[in-house]
């Protein structure tokens, strides 16, 4: 159980990185 809850927070955590690195390049995008 802890094994795969440590398993689910690292997707999220990867998935929240991938979310954030591509909202910054469309916010860089939108800007510059």
């Amino acid at each position: 159980l802890c094994s795969t809850f440590h398993c689910i927070t690292h997707c999220v955590e990867r998935l929240n990185s991938a979310h954030f690195s591509i909202l910054r390049k469309s916010i860089f995008f939108i800007l510059f």
